[in-house]
């Protein structure tokens, strides 16, 4: 749709372009039988192409124009006209609450647009309806300031059998995307309330909680990082952020209802002077999981594939991620495995869900991270290299073999343990078994939480890593997503990738 031509829709008079992205451009409009200024959003054309997106999209539309809440825009009319698809919903002048560069907002303003927001998605989760991309850009501002939640078009009913999809487009912002919503499982409305904790930490700080050079490392920064802390001044919030960001649904609130009391206790505490962090009773040593009475069940939530919605562009940034503590139990003295492999294969852990809407992304960033480090000065012997794109030994399950490794001699003063899970490893390496609960990976893996210097284990995680790295590249160049998908299953079976 260009600049100069915009579709003539019966009934409204178009005054000024407002916003264009991707899917969708949105107008200032005048409903003419009412003269009512109003967003009239209208679809690409070419989403059209897809012959059911229309029935679709009519359908979707006119579930969320049934939300009818002060904190949530209101939807006017929705239809199609010349093959352009259409909304128009309520107008708000003020525009979105911050703007990326924006200054932070005053503790009382953004402490009560998190409570409004909170009511908001609090009704909609009464509702059934998930809203998937909750963030600044989509919480706009009344004239009287109180904050409204907006683009609920590609929101879907929890209990909706329909998915619409386009490829390559995005649900959700990455900075914003709860960990089970980047890795493609079933979510509820407490994706939406991890999304809203981000947007609490951006509206206090002027700044989102995960920064990386790129929407893949934010993900996983996102499933691994420890939650920041924020400045001193704001630590009585610590404990409510704690909650809202919480890597599994079942430690953050259930509901927005419980965000907005919270907040409104924090908000009495401040009116009378207190700011110490551990007044509010928001502190908890043990996560409290969340009980089958509290409405939520994975058999009612619906999975993340692309929807209808807008398309922004990836942010830059440069920090990168700190791995998650590993699953299985281990010394305390022992140190992590090395941080560059466990970056590999959190990275794979994503693969499946990330190459469905970001394919050449993917690609590249495998592809980058298999690139050879600077060659080291030549030694007299050097190692014979190791292959990072094996061919799998025939009858293996078909995972690539890193190696034909020789069994070396037994370490006698290794435990018992250790030695199992290293026989353990090579049977399960020479067969082909690289990923998976009974792979090659965990069992060296194991043998590393064991003895955390064993220089097998050490290089053997690194050669299987770069094999798997290798093959999962070759499975999104390919655009064999369903092999990509079963890889990702079998990394994720591996303990440590597994949380």
């Amino acid at each position: 749709m260009s600049a100069d031509h915009v579709p003539n829709i019966p009934g409204y008079r178009v005054l000024s372009p407002l916003g264009r992205g991707g899917m969708a451009s949105v107008y200032l409009a005048m409903q003419e039988s009412v003269e009512r200024e109003v967003a009239l959003k209208i679809m690409a054309p070419q989403l059209s192409a897809d012959p059911t997106f229309g029935e679709r999209f009519l359908r979707e539309a006119r579930i969320a124009a049934k939300l009818h809440h002060r904190h949530v825009v209101s939807i006017f009319d929705v239809g199609v006209y010349n093959g352009f698809h259409y909304c128009t919903m309520e107008y708000l002048p003020g525009g979105p609450v911050m703007r990326r560069g924006d200054k932070p907002l005053a503790l009382k303003p953004a402490l009560r647009c998190i409570r409004e927001i909170s009511m908001a998605l609090h009704y909609a989760q009464e509702k059934g309806f998930i809203h998937r991309d909750v963030k600044p850009d989509n919480i706009l501002l009344r004239e009287d300031g109180t904050c409204v939640l907006g683009d609920f078009g590609i929101a879907r009913a929890a209990d909706s059998g329909t998915i619409m999809t386009k490829t390559g487009s995005v649900v959700g912002t990455p900075h914003y995307m709860s960990p089970e919503q980047l890795r493609g499982r079933a979510i509820d409305g407490r994706a939406d309330l991890y999304s809203l904790g981000v947007v609490f930490f951006q509206l206090i700080t002027g700044k989102v909680p995960f920064e990386a050079s790129d929407s893949l490392a934010v993900g996983i920064m996102h499933m691994t990082a420890p939650i920041p802390q924020l400045p001193s001044e704001f630590k009585i919030l610590q404990p409510v952020l704690d909650r809202m960001l919480a890597k599994e649904p079942g430690d953050r609130y259930q509901t927005g209802g419980e965000i907005e009391a919270a907040l409104a206790a924090i908000e009495k505490r401040l009116d009378a002077g207190d700011t110490d962090p551990s007044g509010n009773g928001e502190s908890r040593t043990q996560p409290v999981r969340v009980a089958r009475s509290s409405g939520y069940d994975t058999q009612g939530a619906v999975r993340t594939e692309p929807q209808i919605g807008r398309i922004d562009a990836m942010d830059e940034g440069g920090l990168r991620a700190t791995p998650r503590p590993q699953a299985r139990p281990r010394a305390a003295s022992a140190p992590a495995p090395r941080r560059g492999i466990w970056w590999f294969l959190a990275a794979l852990v994503l693969l499946a869900g990330l190459a469905y809407w970001q394919r050449p992304l993917v690609t590249a960033w495998v592809t980058e991270a298999l690139k050879p480090a600077a060659a080291p000065t030549p030694t007299a012997n050097p190692a014979p290299a190791v292959s990072t794109n094996p061919q799998p030994e025939p009858g293996s399950s078909g995972n690539p073999v890193a190696s034909d490794p020789t069994p070396p001699t037994p370490d006698p003063t290794l435990p018992v343990s250790a030695v199992r899970e290293l026989a353990e490893a090579r049977s399960a390496e020479a067969a082909g078994r690289l990923a998976g609960a009974d792979g090659a990976l965990a069992a060296f893996v194991a043998a590393q939480q064991i003895d955390p210097d064993n220089p097998e284990a050490r290089s053997a995680i690194d050669r299987i890593g770069k094999a798997l790295a290798a093959q999962a590249r070759t499975l999104i160049v390919a655009n064999d997503l369903t092999a990509a998908a079963d890889l990702q299953q079998q990394l994720a079976a591996v303990p440590a990738l597994a949380s």
